[in-house]
């Protein structure tokens, strides 16, 4: 016969104390009253045991039920073909299972023990607040076998069977404190700005900053970084149109590495040499890989990627990562040609003049024409961009002198 009672702790127990009822209801300074699961590490999680298709695995965890705390102190193995876990006869069907924690408060001794119990997709209507909710199983069938396929923090069918968790608020801070290592993990809404804050290693982060995962392992905390076509963050240098940055490296692992797209960016190091200061402008490093400098580069690729906050002293700085386009100066800045007699081809009724320049491709460029005769400016009909270093001017007619000029 199996065991469906996990090794487990219950504050209080029945009778574990005169007043346990009332104690009891404590919880709901937590729990507001609510059946509802710890988040976090002690979320009850349900996961498939990777060598077994038919074995799940509860992890610790806590949970509120009937305003009792009940923990399990140890990772649980539930057999999903083990008769002892149901109420009625095993699974012989494909489809959404429910695994739930089973528990009512009562006067009685022994005390009750929380148990998993599993229903049938054909017994859903069984599910009241008796139970606590913990994971919905995808049954399929593999050849002859039933096997689970997947689990799910809710029911994909019914999305208001689902696990739950306190609802609770971010404490109220008028103005934003400052950080010191106590406030790590804390999660704080600041009044006069309107907006969240989450305690991060250093400092404190805004939750509205935008942030995405990324293999950051080549990188450093705090670097410019872009994304390489192998799928990695590589520290960004302003030598390359392809190397120019596109985030900051926030936490760096191969996994679960973070960088920031935009925003507010801390301990960013800057070049040998500089020593930005509050306000100054700031840019892409032309000799040192992910760095910033104050410097505006004279020559070869610039790229402004925001604004100096604050200098730390220690080689680094807060700024405001605002990455902008990049320019490569050493390309030509004007163009200029002349589309005139040969250059006309007749096309559908119109004429058509081809212009191929060497402005670049990291530029953005405006196209004016003139009449060369009266150096007036004209409109032609149309304008059509080929690819990046040509384009083709279109007239009513092929007798004017048509003068181009592209500025970058």
């Amino acid at each position: 016969m199996a065991n469906i009672y996990p090794i487990q702790h219950r504050t209080i127990d029945p009778f574990a104390s005169y007043n346990s009822n009332c104690v009891n209801e404590l919880t709901r300074m937590v729990s507001n009253g609510e059946d509802c699961i710890f988040g976090g590490p002690s979320s009850l999680q349900v996961e498939i045991d990777p060598a077994h298709p038919t074995i799940l695995i509860l992890r610790t965890g806590r949970c509120f039920k009937d305003d009792v705390i009940v923990e399990v102190t140890s990772d649980f193995t539930i057999d999903f073909f083990d008769p002892d876990f149901y109420f009625s006869v095993l699974p012989t069907m494909t489809g959404i299972y429910y695994v739930v924690l089973d528990y009512v408060y009562v006067k009685s001794k022994p005390a009750p023990q929380a148990s998993v119990k599993i229903l049938r997709p054909d017994q859903h209507g069984l599910f009241t607040d008796q139970f606590v909710f913990l994971k919905a199983v995808n049954i399929i069938l593999n050849g002859a076998s039933l096997e689970i396929s997947e689990v799910f923090d809710c029911d994909p069918g019914d999305t208001s069977v689902k696990k739950n968790y306190p609802v609770q608020s971010a404490p109220l801070e008028s103005t934003l404190p400052v950080w010191t290592t106590d406030d790590e993990g804390r999660i704080i809404y600041v009044a006069d700005e309107g907006e969240l804050y989450f305690g991060a290693a250093s400092d404190w982060e805004l939750v509205a900053s935008t942030r995405e995962t990324a293999d950051t392992s080549g990188c450093t905390l705090g670097q410019l970084g872009y994304l390489h076509s192998d799928g990695t963050i590589h520290e960004s240098i302003a030598t390359s149109i392809s190397t120019i940055s596109e985030c900051v490296v926030q936490v760096v692992d191969s996994t679960v590495g973070k960088v920031k797209l935009f925003g507010r960016a801390i301990n960013v190091p800057f070049e040998s040499g500089s020593n930005p200061a509050r306000g100054d402008k700031l840019y892409l490093s032309q000799s040192q890989s992910g760095c910033v400098t104050e410097n505006v580069p004279s020559s070869g690729i610039i790229q402004y990627v925001g604004v100096c906050a604050t200098n730390n002293g220690d080689g680094t700085v807060n700024m405001w990562f605002t990455p902008g386009i990049s320019y490569d100066l050493s390309l030509p800045v004007v163009y200029r040609d002349i589309l005139s007699g040969a250059d006309w081809i007749l096309d559908t009724g119109n004429y058509r003049g081809t212009i191929t320049h060497n402005i670049g491709h990291s530029n953005p460029y405006v196209v004016t024409c003139t009449d060369n005769g009266t150096n007036m400016i004209i409109q032609p009909s149309d304008i059509e961009f080929i690819d990046v270093n040509s384009f083709r001017v279109w007239m009513p007619v092929n007798s004017v002198s048509v003068g181009v000029v592209v500025i970058g």
